[in-house]
């Protein structure tokens, strides 16, 4: 204790203190009922998120026994239209995201792959690149670069804005 100090100055610094640390107590208790609905919360989202992740594990156990359809890419070509290069491009390209370019040899490749047996063989860079051309002549698709001997022309399946 420091002797210089008056009696009312030391029940002044007690009462500081004491009030002081009343604050923080009240801004603890504050912090422990926000915690507490928190951890509540949270306590019934993983109840509700652990009972869908069983009866998921339930059903696929279910499932595994149950053998998969056959998947056919020819059901992604219209089964009453005469299967086309023209028809297999457009099938292809609208799988690709509105701005990604692309190119003949591409679209060649994914034809190839998934329509080949319904088109009876497969097809040449040089075929889709007619059909690009002419998908960009009836602005289906826009073309974005010229092509080149070493390498196709490049595409977009929507117009591109103008700078």
């Amino acid at each position: 204790m420091n002797p210089d100090l008056s009696l009312g100055q030391l029940v002044a610094g007690l009462e500081q203190q004491i009030a002081s640390l009343r604050e923080r107590e009240a801004h603890h208790a504050r912090h422990e009922a926000h915690h507490r609905e928190q951890r509540t919360a949270t306590v019934a989202e993983l109840a509700r998120l652990t009972g869908y992740l069983e009866t998921l594990r339930n059903s696929a156990a279910v499932l595994d026994g149950i053998p998969a359809p056959p998947v056919s890419s020819d059901h992604e070509l219209p089964a009453d239209k005469k299967a086309t290069i023209n028809l297999a491009a457009g099938k292809v390209i609208s799988g690709f995201p509105p701005d990604r370019p692309f190119g003949p040899r591409e679209v060649a490749a994914e034809i190839n792959r998934r329509f080949s047996e319904r088109l009876g063989g497969p097809v040449s860079v040089r075929q889709v690149s007619v059909s690009l051309r002419w998908m960009a002549r009836t602005r289906r698709i826009y073309r974005i670069a010229r092509g080149k001997p070493h390498h196709g022309a490049q595409y977009v399946r929507e117009k591109p804005p103008r700078h």
